[in-house]
């Protein structure tokens, strides 16, 4: 698999979650599936994975702005 072809998919799932307003995990998952051909396991392992660090960071800034207050 290229590099290019995941980074095609990336960028369309990111756009389109960003254009629906939906969570990109909801386009994420079956991308990883359908498009790039990863098992189901380790798309959904992928996907929480990636959820882990992006709520980590929102909870920081969360709480440090809540902290200032």
């Amino acid at each position: 698999m290229s590099l290019w072809v995941i980074l095609d998919v990336a960028f369309a799932t990111g756009l389109l979650s960003g254009f629906l307003g939906a969570g990109g995990g909801l386009i994420r998952m079956p991308a990883l599936f359908y498009l790039i051909g990863v098992p189901v396991p380790v798309a959904v392992g992928t996907d929480l994975f990636k959820i882990v660090f992006s709520d980590g960071i929102g909870n920081y800034l969360y709480a440090s702005a809540s902290a200032s207050d």
